[in-house]
């Protein structure tokens, strides 16, 4: 069998990793994967091409004024590639995937959802409109099957949940803390607490902000957020408003972000949607207290084992904020069962639902 994985582009992301940890894995005598990305080569696809998978990138400009031949290229590679099956990911590629694998002659096309776009609603109803030409959606998340199954009007039937995995050995490390603290310039008493995710209105770093300037009044304490995006401008200017710029450090992407898990306090998920969160589970990973906003998509991830806010809320994560402050000794026991709970999620199975799923076209 021979599979193409098909992506809008192979920088750093949440998506993008998960293709990182999987098909390298899939890959054996009976089976082929490859990877096509739409826009140019980035940084995690170096890292998979470096295990030995084949990448082709189509060069998509960011203002799209060059699709029809990235259209082309898309069609070409298909039909010289001549796969079995189309495995799509992120909504621009979904879409843009299933019209040209079905020009291209492919047998099956699988889209897998990654996230919740509920403000998103003409590429929701294009999505519904072009429904037909897919065989499968995958959700990574049991709590985004409804959106899938009601509000698109997606079968049951042509429904198959495989969630994200983590391989939680690879955070079991040491870190010198202090010295990844100095590093940052934040004091080695600060009261740490951190946020990975990209700066964009999903993830609500609003909420955050205006929490953390509730919480950090008299007190010796800062906020790392990493990652980047189109809000930095607003979010550095809500921090300025907010008088909170020293204590606030926008850090962008990172190369140590495990090391910055296990220096962190508390790690914070604010999100207003998800599909599953990989920089939760890796906070869970590196047994962390998390503290996220309490969609269903979140709960699912962390169970009875983190703390919860009611989403957008400013003073009910302060407040969370500050019960964890306060008891040094819920810290520690969060960041427990957290980290036991992370198990639940291990790469292996996310890996044997992939194969499980494929089997099903063969």
């Amino acid at each position: 069998m021979k599979v193409v994985h098909a992506i809008t582009g192979l920088g750093v992301g949440g998506a993008e990793n998960m293709l990182h940890q999987v098909v390298p894995e899939l890959n054996d005598e009976d089976h082929t994967h490859q990877i096509i990305s739409l826009t140019d080569d980035d940084e995690i696809g170096k890292e998979i091409e470096a295990e030995g998978v084949d990448v082709q990138y189509l060069g998509l400009r960011r203002d799209m004024l060059n699709l029809s031949a990235v259209a082309w290229r898309f069609y070409k590679a298909l039909r010289r590639i001549e796969p079995d099956v189309l495995y799509c990911y992120l909504i621009h590629t979904n879409i843009f995937g299933r019209i040209m694998g079905r020009l291209a002659g492919v047998e099956t096309v699988i889209c897998s959802i990654r996230n919740k776009h509920i403000d998103r609603w003409f590429l929701n109803w294009v999505d519904r409109m072009t429904s037909g030409l897919v065989d499968m959606y995958v959700p990574n998340s049991e709590a985004t099957v409804p959106f899938v199954r009601d509000h698109q009007g997606i079968p049951e039937e042509k429904i198959r949940v495989v969630p994200n995995g983590i391989n939680v050995d690879e955070f079991d490390i040491d870190v010198d803390t202090e010295a990844k603290r100095d590093s940052l310039g934040v004091d080695h008493e600060s009261f740490l607490l951190g946020c990975v995710a990209k700066l964009q209105p999903q993830k609500d770093h609003k909420t955050l902000l205006r929490a953390f300037s509730d919480f950090e009044d008299g007190k010796n304490t800062d906020l790392l957020l990493l990652g980047d995006g189109p809000l930095r401008d607003d979010l550095e200017g809500l921090a300025r408003d907010l008088d909170i710029t020293e204590s606030v450090h926008f850090l962008g992407w990172r190369d140590d972000v495990k090391e910055l898990l296990q220096t962190i306090d508390v790690f914070i998920l604010p999100s207003r949607h998800e599909g599953m969160s990989n920089a939760l589970l890796e906070a869970m990973a590196s047994a962390t207290c998390c503290i996220a906003s309490d969609i269903p998509e979140n709960k699912v991830v962390l169970g009875k084992t983190g703390r919860t806010f009611n989403c957008g809320s400013a003073s009910k994560l302060n407040g969370q904020i500050q019960r964890v402050y306060e008891e040094k000794s819920l810290k520690r026991r969060t960041g427990r069962k957290c980290k036991n709970r992370a198990h639940r999620f291990d790469w292996k199975t996310t890996i044997s639902k992939y194969k499980s799923l494929l089997s099903e076209v063969e």
